[in-house]
């Protein structure tokens, strides 16, 4: 057996956000083309508690979506929606805690979002009806270990479940819901969000799809509307200044892995810092080098101060070659290469 996996899709009305609509489209599509049975949704299905549901069960009563079985349980932004709001037959909610027994070997444990509870001591209560061996948990929240700032929109910590739940209870998997970014340990997964809600979430998304045979977790890309990327160049002083942002943006542009089909898929937003002799000339080539892509504004180069003297130039390229030598790599609060470099070409000529 199969079952898929996603979460966050914030759904609103189909008019209001047809790509998020067309990124679960794609999700059941795919899910439809590799035998998965069962499509699980963590949490935040919906941006908000809505009073018609129908956009959604439009695409579920689908007969090519049918024979899909559509687990959903409520997230922090949802936390309101019942089964009776739902009138189409492929739909399951959980609003409480509940032991789902997908084959003679796999069960899940869907934990809705309850403000102010962590979902270990949901599992401690709910651990000792668990009907199968292996077992994966469904919850939607943050993962305490995981990062330090969970969610950038929503500060604070919703849900947790924390490494010792982990470690006590022994889950096989752990799939969440309410981070929006891809995150993947030994055995804890966010799907991250189906669509990017805006530019801040960036590059390709994915959904998961557990094998119940096999039991492994494979991700699979998922085909959106807009891919989103932001770029932040570091401009230095160069004798040849276009030639070495050019060489920076063709970087930048290798390291999405985009395929050919993508590129007009892409929405762009540039930030340029650093010191150049030329800022008109710094724009055009930022626009020029960026092409066929969309920009979401015009770049930004207001961080780019000018630089027009030799002798501090040379000062410059001495520390660039000082730096470059160095090998190490930027803890979680500490400063990498570039800004370093920010930081000395701001010493060097003299701009706060």
């Amino acid at each position: 057996m199969k079952i898929g996996f996603t979460a966050d899709a914030h759904l609103k009305a189909a008019h209001e956000c047809p790509e998020r609509y067309n990124a679960l489209i794609n999700v059941l599509d795919q899910c439809r083309e590799r035998g998965v049975e069962h499509l699980v949704i963590a949490g935040d299905l919906f941006d908000k508690t809505l009073q018609n549901y129908t956009d959604f069960e439009s695409i579920c009563k689908r007969p090519d979506f049918s024979n899909i079985k559509i687990h959903i349980i409520p997230g922090n932004h949802d936390p309101d929606i019942r089964q009776e709001h739902f009138s189409v037959g492929n739909i399951q909610l959980y609003t409480e805690s509940t032991w789902v027994e997908f084959d003679s070997d796999w069960s899940i444990l869907f934990i809705p979002y309850v403000k102010g509870k962590s979902m270990g001591e949901i599992i401690e209560k709910q651990i000792v009806n668990n009907p199968s061996e292996k077992w994966a948990l469904v919850g939607h929240g943050d993962w305490s270990a995981g990062m330090r700032s969970p969610n950038p929109y929503e500060p604070g910590v919703y849900m947790p479940v924390t490494q010792k739940d982990i470690t006590i209870y022994k889950p096989d998997y752990v799939i969440l819901g309410h981070i929006h970014i891809p995150l993947d340990t030994t055995n804890l997964y966010y799907p991250g969000s189906p669509c990017g809600l805006d530019i801040t979430e960036t590059g390709y998304r994915r959904f998961l799809v557990l094998d119940t045979e096999t039991n492994l977790i494979e991700p699979y890309r998922i085909q959106t509307d807009v891919v989103y990327f932001i770029e932040e160049l570091l401009v230095l002083p160069a004798d040849d200044e276009v030639q070495f942002i050019r060489n920076e943006i063709q970087n930048s542009i290798k390291a999405w892995g985009l395929e050919e089909a993508d590129k007009t898929r892409v929405k762009l937003r540039v930030t340029a810092r650093g010191f150049c002799s030329n800022k008109a000339q710094l724009l055009d080539t930022i626009t020029d080098s960026y092409k066929p892509y969309r920009f979401e504004s015009d770049p930004d180069i207001s961080g780019v101060f000018i630089a027009n003297d030799p002798e501090r130039d040379y000062l410059m390229d001495k520390v660039q070659e000082k730096v470059d030598g160095i090998e190490w790599e930027a803890g979680p609060n500490e400063p990498g290469k570039n800004e370093i470099l920010l930081q000395a070409m701001h010493f060097i000529y003299g701009e706060k």
